[in-house]
């Protein structure tokens, strides 16, 4: 995920994404608006981008989800478990 991104989600801004995000999954969220990574996409997705930003509107990302996603804590968890599995099998 771009740093940016991260950013915008730890404060609880909703994005429109145009690239698949290794950390959100292929999870549907209400705050992630996930339109194709088109020279397009714009014009072909403006109606949806128009609908999400007016349905956002003073909403917040929920930031409990996201800190299974994106938190440093969560990854550095899932970090150190898997090493922890690869030296159980050593």
């Amino acid at each position: 995920m771009p740093l940016q991104s991260r950013e915008c989600l730890g404060l609880g801004l909703p994005l429109a994404l145009a690239y698949q995000d290794t950390d959100l999954g292929a999870a549907s969220y209400d705050f992630l608006l996930r339109i194709p990574n088109k020279e397009d996409n714009i014009q072909t997705h403006g109606q949806a981008i128009h609908e999400f930003a007016q349905r956002m509107r003073g909403r917040r990302a929920d930031r409990a989800i996201l800190e299974k996603c994106i938190s440093s804590t969560y990854k550095e968890e899932q970090r150190l478990e898997f090493f922890n599995e690869i030296l159980q099998k050593a």
